[in-house]
């Protein structure tokens, strides 16, 4: 990462750098953000939040707080911070959209894990519109989002449902 603040750019060539931004590679996009900042280039929310840490720099959340929390022995502390940090995570990606279970014509999206050849895969969803056996913090606003949530927190998944136990 370069230090420093990011490099300003005079209002009327922002329209190319966005251009070019949006036809580039991933590996370029990330140069002309560690170049120019976020400020003025079109992220999506799947974009800005690709970590746990990312997700708590969208909602302005320390997340030093939260990776010091300690828990008693009796208390599987990996499905407990997974499922803070998964929360936290869902509510970046949601942007301002919040589940209310009130209302039948909302789509809410989830995760269904399911066990394949020893491995947990998350990679089906599927919608409710008014009650649900998942903690309301865990709907996505989307499928999109549900899948990306699959394929990007894969590990933070596994904490929540398997305990971060090694025996699957």
């Amino acid at each position: 990462m370069l230090e420093g603040s990011p490099i300003e750019i005079p209002e009327e060539t922002q329209p190319e750098i966005i251009d070019l931004f949006q036809g580039s590679t991933p590996e370029i996009r990330n140069l002309l953000l560690m170049l120019f900042g976020d400020s003025f280039l079109p992220l999506n929310i799947m974009e800005r939040v690709t970590t746990f840490e990312t997700a708590c720099t969208v909602l302005s959340i320390d997340e030093g707080p939260i990776n010091a929390l300690t828990f008693p022995e009796t208390i599987d502390s990996y499905n407990v911070l997974a499922f803070i940090k998964l929360s936290i995570v869902i509510k970046a990606l949601n942007e301002a959209w919040l589940a209310y279970l009130g209302n039948s014509d909302q789509r809410k999206y989830h995760l269904v894990p399911t066990m394949q050849n020893g491995v947990m895969t998350y990679v089906a969803t599927t919608y409710v519109t008014i009650s649900t056996t998942v903690p309301v913090c865990l709907l996505l606003s989307s499928e999109e989002l549900a899948r990306y949530l699959a394929n990007q927190f894969t590990e933070l998944l596994d904490d929540y449902y398997l305990g971060g136990s090694s025996d699957v």
